[in-house]
C-alpha cells in the first residue's frame, strides 16, 4: 500500500503508526491516534500525489511525518515515558529521512537519540506533558 511508503515503517517504531488505537494526552483524556485521520484531506491520496508530485519520495515521507508529529504532538504526552514512545521516534525519524535526502540534521538527529537513549526527562517540551505529572518519573 502507498501510505506504507510515504509512512516508513522500519524497526520498534512501526507500532507508531500501526498498532496504537488511543493515546492519553496531557490531559489524561483519551484521544483518537492520528493514524486513523488521513493527511491527504477530502481530495485523498490521487490529489495529494498531483498536489506534491515535484517532491522527492523522501520529501514526501518527511511530509506524511510531519502531519503525524503535528497530531501528535496536539494530544500531547501523558507522562515522559509515552513522549519516549509516541513522539520522540517520529522526531527522529523525520530526521533520518532529511538526512536520507541529503539535509545536514546530523547534529539534531544525535541530540535526539542522546535524549531517546538517556531517556532525559529533562529535555522533554514542557508543553507536551501535563502541568502536573502523575507517577514516578
Amino acid at each position: 500500500m502507498l501510505l506504507e511508503h510515504l509512512l516508513p515503517v522500519d524497526g520498534p517504531s512501526s507500532r507508531l503508526l500501526y498498532l496504537w488505537l488511543f493515546s492519553k494526552g496531557t490531559r489524561w483524556e483519551n484521544h483518537e491516534k492520528p493514524s486513523w485521520d488521513s493527511p491527504f484531506g477530502k481530495g485523498g491520496l490521487k490529489q495529494w500525489l498531483e498536489q506534491n508530485q515535484a517532491l522527492s519520495y523522501h520529501a514526501k515521507q518527511i511530509k506524511c511525518l510531519n502531519w503525524f508529529l503535528d497530531r501528535e504532538k496536539t494530544i500531547g504526552a501523558s507522562d515522559a515515558e509515552s513522549y519516549f514512545e509516541n513522539i520522540l521516534p517520529l522526531e527522529i525519524h523525520i530526521l533520518e529521512r532529511k538526512q536520507e535526502d541529503g539535509l545536514d540534521v546530523q547534529q539534531e538527529l544525535a541530540r535526539l537519540r542522546e535524549i531517546r537513549d538517556g531517556k532525559l526527562v529533562k529535555e522533554i517540551p514542557p508543553d507536551l506533558l501535563p502541568d502536573k505529572p502523575r507517577g514516578k518519573m
